[in-house]
């Protein structure tokens, strides 16, 4: 044995003495341990030492060679580095987002220009002023039959008005474009059941759609809908059809977005009736009150729905918007997402349904400012749709 290894011995033995006298631990066995430990470092020890004599006793030729794969070893690791840093960097490099070079500004500009041009009507309407179309069966003024919106309550979100924005101008040369509250529609039909008043703003919008569409034909839109190009083409659907519409991917009949309808159809005609004898007699006593016992969608697809396969039965004519044409493209959670191109991925419909009952609470209360500029997909198709309106006028 060395004497660098008696001496490590020595001061390992003294420092395990004290330990196991201190701790009341087992001597021998704690010493057995340090002895394998010390005979393992011994025999690395003279293996390293053997290694430096056949180095030593070694030709010139055989240390050059052991010198030059060490070297290749080292040039080896190195360029293997350096790959592994290049690929690296080219992974960096093709994950980065791309530049937006959109001119958010600019574009804020025109679509203020186009609130200036398309104004939101809502003049009551009276049906001795109208002219029924004898093709289609649609009540027209000058011409142009309507499309009807509604709402009624607070202040509508900036996304909404971009929304109607979208539709008045894609629509305006070929449609009336009406936008009413409970009032506007009262002045515009013959007679409004009483119990209307007593019912919560969607339900009032449900009653709305099937009455308007009954007396005037034409269009029904929800006012979250984006419109990308005009309707007209469809008017020329009623000559073989009663209405025109869209089922949702569920099969259900979609009723937040329905037409052309011809005036006084079946369907719409039955969808009031169980309105009235159905669910206002059954809730007589508290829509008298003053209250709105209905729930969520009672007067809109729970009573239209059966009425619609009913009256399919009996041979109502009904052209279903489906195909790369259909109005449900993407999901509520597709549209609060700004992880894809949704102007790009949209095929070429006439108008996109948004179901806006989900959104996000942050998103209703933006201005318009912070909506156009959004990432969002809603935000994306907007701009598409607003885009258009812009190019089409030209402005600048």
């Amino acid at each position: 044995m060395s004497w660098q290894y008696r001496s490590e011995k020595r001061r390992l033995d003294n420092r395990i003495f004290e330990k196991s006298t201190t701790s009341g631990g087992s001597m021998q066995t704690t010493i057995s341990r340090h002895q394998r430990m010390m005979d393992y470092k011994e025999k690395l020890r003279l293996k390293g030492k053997m290694l430096v004599r056949s180095i030593t006793f070694m030709s010139r030729g055989q240390r050059r060679i052991i010198a030059l794969l060490g070297l290749v070893a080292v040039v080896m690791v190195c360029g293997l580095l350096i790959i592994t840093s290049g690929t690296a960097q080219a992974d960096v490099t093709v994950t980065e987002a791309p530049v937006d070079t959109f001119d958010y500004d600019g574009f804020e500009r025109k679509v203020r220009q186009l609130l200036d041009i398309y104004k939101v009507n809502s003049d009551p309407v009276m049906k001795v002023r109208f002219v029924q179309n004898p093709i289609t069966m649609v009540y027209e003024l000058v011409g142009k039959p309507f499309i009807w919106l509604f709402w009624e309550g607070p202040l509508r979100p900036a996304y909404i008005d971009l929304c109607i924005l979208s539709i008045i101008c894609h629509n305006e040369k070929d449609f009336h474009i009406k936008v009413f509250n409970s009032t506007q529609f009262a002045q515009s039909v013959d007679y409004l059941q009483p119990m209307y008043h007593s019912l919560n703003p969607a339900h009032k919008s449900d009653y709305f759609r099937a009455a308007i569409l009954s007396n005037y034909g034409g269009m029904y839109f929800d006012v979250d809908t984006i419109s990308f190009k005009s309707m007209r083409e469809y008017l020329d659907l009623l000559g073989s059809n009663d209405i025109v519409g869209s089922r949702r991917p569920s099969g259900e009949f979609h009723v937040g977005n329905m037409g052309p309808f011809r005036m006084q159809t079946e369907f719409t005609k039955n969808w009031i009736m169980k309105i009235h004898q159905t669910r206002f007699n059954t809730a007589h006593k508290a829509l008298a009150s003053g209250a709105d016992p209905f729930k969520g969608t009672e007067l809109g697809t729970e009573t239209a729905q059966p009425v619609f396969e009913e009256q399919l039965g009996l041979g109502l004519r009904f052209h279903n918007i489906e195909g790369s044409e259909a109005w449900f493209q993407f999901s509520t959670a597709d549209l609060m997402s700004d992880q894809r191109d949704f102007a790009k991925e949209m095929n070429e419909t006439h108008l996109i349904v948004l179901q806006n009952k989900d959104y996000l609470e942050g998103f209703r209360r933006m201005d318009l400012s912070a909506v156009l500029r959004s990432k969002l997909g809603v935000a994306q198709l907007l701009r598409r749709s607003l885009q258009k309106c812009a190019d089409d006028i030209g402005l600048v």
